[in-house]
């Protein structure tokens, strides 16, 4: 038996390589034009602060998910990672595309939103400490003695609402 296989972007390689077509497991990313993704009415309000955070983000360690888009490029999932690479100027974004009906598109929405994970506030605490330690080995960051000069400033405000 003969497999197909198309060429694919891997975020982690940043370059192109071969993915098994008949494989429905194995997602297609492709690079897609930035300004060509559209949006209908979202039912989480984009939060202009972690849009920033993620770009900050972005800029230091690439892409890590691509957004989910349809045949048309509506936009299924990754609004936060879209409105991050308009914010840095990017022309193009890493995006599995999913044809899928509006229905199925709406629904994939909400259960991304519903089934995320979300950090406790220990976790949050632990991720900041070790990420400032990565930056740090990588030179990103300068060692300072103090918390307060360890976080980003957006990162502290977030963190210490929270505690609240």
């Amino acid at each position: 038996m003969e497999i197909s296989y198309a060429l694919s972007y891997d975020p982690s390689r940043s370059n192109l390589h071969e993915v098994d077509v008949h494989n429905p497991n194995t997602p297609e990313v492709m690079e897609i034009k930035v300004s060509s993704i559209k949006t209908r009415f979202r039912l989480r309000t984009p939060d202009d602060d972690k849009i920033k955070e993620l770009a900050d983000s972005i800029k230091i360690t690439g892409l890590i998910n691509p957004i989910t888009i349809d045949p048309n490029h509506y936009l299924i999932a990754g609004f936060h990672r879209w409105s991050a690479y308009k914010e840095l100027g990017y022309d193009y974004i890493p995006a599995i595309i999913k044809d899928v009906s509006k229905f199925q598109s709406e629904l994939m929405e909400i259960d991304e939103n519903l089934k995320r994970n979300e950090l406790n506030h220990i976790e949050i605490a632990e991720h900041i400490v070790r990420r400032e330690e990565l930056l740090e080995e990588l030179g990103v960051r300068m060692k300072r003695g103090a918390i307060n000069t360890l976080l980003d400033f957006s990162l502290q405000q977030n963190w210490l609402s929270n505690l609240a």
